[in-house]
This record gives C-alpha cells, structure tokens and sequence, in this order.
C-alpha cells in the first residue's frame, strides 16, 4: 500500500546526481553540455531515475526563466526541458533540484538581500555562496515567481530544495 502514494523518483531504487554548480564567468563552462547524451548515459547506467539541476548555488537557471539569469554558457537552451524529456523518453524518473538560501546571482544583483550578522556585516557562514535573508520580502517574491515558473513549465516526480 505504501508505494502507491510514492512517486515514481521515490520508487526509484538506482539514482544518480551530476553536481552542476557551475559559474559561467567563463563561456566556455556548459558550452557543450548536450542533455541528450546526458539522458542517454544516464539510462546506459542502469538507472531508474536522475536528479536535475534547475538552479544551483551559483544562482544560475538551467531554463529559460524571465525570472533571475540563465546559465550564461547554454547560450539560451532549455537544458531542463531537454534533460526532463530525454528521461521521460527512456522511462526514467526525475527529481528537481532548485537552490533557495545560497544564490550567489542574487546576492550580487540584490546587496539588500543578503543575510547578515547581528552586527550588520554579511553573513559568511563556511559557504563559498552568497546567502540571503529568507525573510526579506524580495527575496521571497523572487523566489515565488520564479519557483512558479519552474513548476508550471515541468512536470517532475519529485523536488528537492536545496537550503
């Protein structure tokens, strides 16, 4: 009775993570990334299902967001909805995984979001990514719309936010 309100990722007994925290202050970084391929080596691995980055602690959107910055080197490709279809295509499940909290973009963009100490200095924490403050009201707006594009857009079998 339990696996019937598993989802198909959660049901998944093989899977596999490509960490994409990847800056793009070189264009070259994600230039030749092909989702197909990916997809494609993903099912030779004998998995059954793959988590996919929409947005890592760079702060970058592997999708064509109005919301926040795409990955520079992608040149404007969907690669979430290139990499969600070729694993639908080969019948392996897929998880979202989506940055909150370290965004290193929008601390840079948004100074007034960051997170800081009691004294007023920026919180640096042992991260090498900008943290903001989950309490500020842009921060949270930009986080809703740009959430509610991603999940509007795509349909995933699970999420994971990253914090």
């Amino acid at each position: 009775m339990l696996s019937a309100v598993l989802s198909k990722y959660q049901q998944s007994y093989r899977r596999m993570l490509v960490d994409m925290h990847i800056p793009d202050w070189d264009p070259a970084f994600l230039s030749r990334y092909d989702p197909a391929v990916m997809a494609e080596q993903l099912a030779r691995a004998n998995l059954t299902g793959a988590m996919l980055y929409c947005k890592s602690h760079a702060g970058l959107c592997y999708w064509p967001t109005p919301v926040g910055r795409m990955h520079g080197g992608i040149g404007g490709r969907d690669m979430v909805g290139a990499l969600l279809a070729g694993l639908r295509s080969r019948n392996l499940a897929a998880c979202a995984y989506y940055s909150i909290v370290f965004d290193n973009w929008a601390v840079e963009a948004h100074p007034d979001w960051r997170q800081r100490t009691a004294a007023g200095s920026d919180f640096k924490g042992i991260s090498r990514y900008g943290t903001w403050c989950t309490n500020h009201p842009g921060y949270r707006a930009y986080e809703m719309a740009q959430l509610g594009d991603l999940l509007s857009r795509y349909e995933f079998d699970a999420a994971c936010f990253s914090t």
